[in-house]
């Protein structure tokens, strides 16, 4: 169906902007990378002929909803779950309705999160620096 389409490219974007808010530890990382391989999978098995699409199409929603479980986990104990959602629908928005340029997107969301950083609007207090 149509809006798992959008369900699933959103999430995308999510899994981008998250896995820059969080680049200092590789959970969320490590999720979004194997969302990326489990559906690599699920695709060679659908291609062989050994699941159907509606399978695939399952399996890759349970992987993704596991792998948002794990990120949502992580930028909430960084207090960072609002801005991450508001920046992952800000470029869900910016590319899929507005059709903006997929660089010119990603250098301005970059541009704006260093902005941030730099003025110290990004706190990350979850996990102190080992002593």
């Amino acid at each position: 169906p149509k809006w798992a389409q959008y369900l699933m490219s959103s999430a995308q974007f999510h899994a981008t902007v998250h896995c820059l808010l969080t680049s200092d530890r590789l959970s969320v990382q490590i999720a979004a990378l194997t969302v990326v391989q489990v559906s690599a999978f699920g695709m060679t098995l659908r291609r062989k002929g050994f699941i159907s699409q509606k399978e695939g199409v399952a399996m890759y929603a349970l992987v993704l909803v596991l792998g948002m479980i794990v990120i949502f986990d992580d930028l909430g104990r960084r207090s960072l779950f609002s801005l991450a959602i508001c920046f992952g629908n800000i470029t869900a928005v910016l590319r899929m309705y507005w059709g903006m340029h997929k660089y010119a997107m990603w250098l301005f969301v970059a541009l704006v999160l260093t902005y941030l950083l730099d003025q110290g609007m990004l706190n990350d207090d979850a996990y102190p620096a080992p002593a």
